[in-house]
Protein backbone atom coordinates (compact mmCIF):
# COMPACT_ATOMS: atom_id res chain seq x y z
CA UNK A 1 0.00 0.00 0.00
CA UNK A 2 0.92 3.19 -0.81
CA UNK A 3 2.36 5.80 1.97
CA UNK A 4 -0.38 9.07 2.28
CA UNK A 5 1.28 12.11 1.21
CA UNK A 6 2.92 14.46 3.99
CA UNK A 7 1.00 17.14 5.01
CA UNK A 8 1.87 20.99 3.98
CA UNK A 9 4.67 22.15 6.33
CA UNK A 10 3.07 24.22 9.22
CA UNK A 11 3.77 28.39 8.19
CA UNK A 12 6.39 29.43 11.01
CA UNK A 13 4.03 31.85 13.10
CA UNK A 14 6.28 34.65 12.65
CA UNK A 15 8.14 35.82 9.39
CA UNK A 16 11.79 36.19 10.22
CA UNK A 17 12.52 39.76 10.58
CA UNK A 18 15.76 41.85 9.42
CA UNK A 19 17.59 43.77 12.06
CA UNK A 20 16.43 47.23 11.88
CA UNK A 21 18.41 49.44 9.58
CA UNK A 22 19.81 52.40 10.17
CA UNK A 23 18.40 55.78 10.21
CA UNK A 24 19.11 57.53 7.03
CA UNK A 25 21.67 60.05 8.00
CA UNK A 26 20.88 64.07 8.11
CA UNK A 27 21.60 65.51 4.94
CA UNK A 28 24.60 67.81 4.51
CA UNK A 29 24.18 71.18 5.77
CA UNK A 30 24.65 73.21 2.37
CA UNK A 31 27.76 75.48 2.78
CA UNK A 32 26.68 79.50 3.50
CA UNK A 33 26.77 81.20 0.65
CA UNK A 34 29.39 83.70 -0.24
CA UNK A 35 28.15 87.66 0.46
CA UNK A 36 26.93 89.20 -2.72
CA UNK A 37 30.14 90.92 -5.07
CA UNK A 38 30.61 94.25 -5.19
CA UNK A 39 28.99 95.71 -8.33
CA UNK A 40 31.52 96.59 -11.42
CA UNK A 41 32.29 100.67 -10.36
CA UNK A 42 33.07 102.70 -13.43
CA UNK A 43 36.45 104.60 -13.48
CA UNK A 44 35.46 107.70 -11.35
CA UNK A 45 32.97 106.31 -8.49
CA UNK A 46 36.30 105.03 -6.37
CA UNK A 47 37.14 109.12 -7.10
CA UNK A 48 33.48 109.63 -5.92
CA UNK A 49 34.10 107.78 -3.11
CA UNK A 50 37.41 109.21 -1.61
CA UNK A 51 35.78 112.61 -2.28
CA UNK A 52 32.90 112.23 -0.05
CA UNK A 53 34.71 110.85 2.78
CA UNK A 54 36.89 114.11 2.74
CA UNK A 55 34.88 116.23 1.98
CA UNK A 56 33.03 114.38 5.02
CA UNK A 57 36.08 114.89 7.52
CA UNK A 58 36.52 118.38 6.49
CA UNK A 59 33.01 119.32 7.35
CA UNK A 60 33.37 117.26 10.89
CA UNK A 61 36.34 119.27 11.46
CA UNK A 62 35.44 122.55 10.08
CA UNK A 63 32.42 121.68 12.99
CA UNK A 64 34.73 121.19 15.60
CA UNK A 65 37.04 124.64 14.47
CA UNK A 66 35.80 128.12 14.66
CA UNK A 67 33.70 129.56 12.08
CA UNK A 68 36.74 132.27 10.76
CA UNK A 69 39.14 128.98 10.38
CA UNK A 70 38.91 128.91 6.81
CA UNK A 71 36.97 127.30 3.98
CA UNK A 72 35.32 123.61 4.18
CA UNK A 73 36.37 122.20 1.42
CA UNK A 74 39.55 121.50 1.00
CA UNK A 75 41.18 122.99 -2.70
CA UNK A 76 43.27 119.61 -3.76
CA UNK A 77 39.48 117.71 -3.77
CA UNK A 78 37.78 119.79 -6.54
CA UNK A 79 37.59 118.09 -10.02
CA UNK A 80 37.39 119.47 -13.29
CA UNK A 81 34.78 119.58 -15.10
CA UNK A 82 32.14 119.35 -11.72
CA UNK A 83 30.47 122.23 -10.15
Amino acid sequence: MSDPPNPPPNPPDDPPTDPPANPPADPPTPPPTPPPADPPHGPGDRLDRIENVVNGLVDIVAGLTPKDAGPTKLPWTHRWGKD
